[in-house]
């Protein structure tokens, strides 16, 4: 329950309801090593760090190694038999069918009784089962439920209006709200 810092940068997260608050930006992350990773590449600009590969002297990010790997030296990436998705280690192959094809879900909502692949999805779910808004806007004080609302009312105090009217051309934040004032203006017009 408190602030730590990084470097000369000063404080960069705060933890609350055991989750790590990115205090640029206000994303929340489950653990502190997730937090300092989103810390350094989005606010600092420091990419993952490049390594030669074993085949060749190209030097690539990790996250890239495998298909690199298949694409230029044609060993080919971890893959689902089932499917064909590739990834980028065999633990996510099998992690993804159980997911996926074998539909195991052994995390068990106590209020609903409806069941989970993993404790992530869980976390997610109970905020349906709540009426807590934590996620407030920093402009006018509105909070939300999900952060993803959040984000989308942050727009229109920044004047990102990127839904267009097609016929008077008047610009909107939401999709919803060009629906709403195409039946309302232009009955008849095909909004999308």
């Amino acid at each position: 329950m408190g602030e730590y810092r990084l470097s000369d940068r000063g404080v960069y997260y705060t933890i609350t309801q055991n989750r790590y608050k990115c205090n640029d930006c206000d994303r929340s992350f489950a653990s502190q090593p997730l937090v300092s990773q989103h810390y350094r590449f989005v606010h600092l600009k420091k990419r993952p760090r490049e390594r030669k590969c074993p085949k060749c002297d190209e030097k690539i990010p990790g996250y890239l190694r495998a298909f690199h790997l298949e694409n230029k030296h044609g060993i080919p990436a971890p893959s689902c038999g089932a499917c064909g998705k590739k990834f980028r280690y065999p633990s996510h192959v099998l992690q993804h069918q159980k997911k996926v094809h074998m539909g195991e879900r052994n995390c068990l909502c106590n209020v609903c009784n409806k069941t989970f692949f993993d404790k992530l999805s869980l976390r997610l779910h109970m905020a349906t089962h709540s009426t807590e808004k934590k996620f407030g806007c920093k402009v006018c004080g509105r909070c939300f439920r999900w952060e993803n609302n959040l984000k989308d009312h942050v727009k229109i105090h920044v004047g990102d209006k990127r839904f267009v009217c097609k016929v008077c051309e008047k610009a909107f934040v939401q999709k919803s709200t060009l629906k709403q004032h195409t039946v309302r203006n232009h009955p008849g017009v095909d909004v999308f």
